[in-house]
């Protein structure tokens, strides 16, 4: 843990407490299309990082949270608006898709 900074104990607890919306990454490390699309999600956690608050979830460390969500395909990346799912794209989607996808659910705040 880096020092002075908290993190939420579960993904529960991140989804009530945080700031913007939070963007979960449904993955394995054994799924060929979740590595495929890594990049694109990286690339959005860069370009979205004062928008979106963005996590990887490995399904085989917490099979709970993609029973939860009805995470059934990987990759799923879901849109939460505090616990509301607003966004589900199943399957590797490129950088265009994605964004266009966030965007259409996340509109820009003022300020940005």
């Amino acid at each position: 843990m880096k020092q002075g900074r908290l993190y939420p104990s579960s993904f529960q607890e991140l989804l009530r407490v945080s700031n913007t919306p939070v963007l979960a990454n449904f993955r394995a490390e054994w799924c060929a299309p979740c590595k495929q699309v890594a990049p694109e999600i990286a690339r959005i956690a860069r370009e979205y990082k004062n928008r979106l608050t963005v996590v990887r979830i490995d399904i085989d460390r917490h099979p709970e949270l993609a029973q939860e969500f009805a995470v059934n395909s990987i990759p799923s990346v879901l849109l939460f608006d505090k616990t509301t799912i607003t966004m589900r794209l199943v399957g590797a989607h490129n950088y265009q898709t994605l964004r266009r996808e966030i965007d259409r659910h996340c509109p820009r705040r003022n300020g940005s």
